[in-house]
């Protein structure tokens, strides 16, 4: 069976939020028992360290398939958890509007994000 790019972005969205949301319970669980994660004994602590290395191995693959495909610049404006959560795959693709207007992080405004969805991106062969 041939991977379209969508299908692996979908999957890779899914991957990423699972083991995001994993290693946050995790953390959660170690903050609870021990009041801080850094004072969990060593292997709890291992454990959830191998859980984000991971998380962000399959964000690292997914941040380069939203780079090769994607039609504007969503490293910088766009919170990561958005791309992770909310883009849909012909956001990530158009190059006209689009269809959701991503929330700002931090250090942009409401206006940003207005432009950045409505502005018509130029592709250059």
């Amino acid at each position: 069976m041939v991977t379209t790019p969508e299908n692996r972005f979908t999957q890779l969205q899914g991957k990423v939020r699972e083991l995001q949301n994993t290693a946050n319970a995790m953390r959660r669980e170690l903050a609870r028992q021990y009041q801080d994660p850094h004072y969990a004994p060593r292997p709890k602590r291992m454990a959830l360290e191998r859980t984000e290395a991971r998380a962000n191995r399959e964000a690292d693959k997914l941040y380069a398939l939203i780079n090769q495909y994607g039609t504007r610049d969503w490293s910088e404006g766009v919170p990561c958890r958005y791309l992770v959560d909310n883009l849909t795959w012909s956001d990530l693709t158009t190059t006209g509007q689009l269809a959701t207007v991503p929330p700002p992080a931090w250090g942009y405004s409401d206006a940003d994000m207005r432009a950045f969805s409505s502005a018509e991106v130029v592709c250059v062969p």
